[in-house]
């Protein structure tokens, strides 16, 4: 048996999911509050978007809690979203020279949706 024999181990796979952090989340706090105050709290962490505990936890670390988006901007901004993959996939597609030909029509309502889309961001802005 050579010294090389015993040095032959088998790779270890990576485990799936999200990688451990280095300062795991070990401690359990539990609070009381009252009706009140659970309505209170519970209310904020809705309006924000987040679970209780997160909440909680930016709270009484005075970090941001940012305000989310309204609906219709998270509509918007998907909208927004489709329409960025699909120009870089024709940008793409141009850039190996196999570009489709776009008909006028296309170009003209595409043009016209970002007009809405960037009125609606305007507005919503105000």
């Amino acid at each position: 048996m050579s010294d090389n024999d015993h040095h032959d181990e088998v790779p270890r796979r990576k485990r799936p999911g999200r990688p451990r952090s280095a300062s795991p989340r070990d401690t359990i706090f539990v609070i009381r509050a009252s009706d009140a105050e659970a309505a209170a709290i519970r209310g904020a962490a809705t309006a924000a978007r987040l679970p209780i505990a997160i909440y909680l936890r930016r709270r009484g670390l005075n970090q941001i809690i940012a305000t989310p988006l309204p609906i219709s901007d998270v509509q918007t901004v998907s909208s927004l979203s489709s329409i960025g993959h699909n120009l870089n996939q024709a940008i793409r597609l141009a850039h190996d020279g196999r570009a489709p030909a776009w008909p006028a029509a296309s170009v003209d309502e595409l043009r016209n949706l970002c007009a809405v889309l960037a009125n609606k961001i305007i507005a919503s802005a105000r």
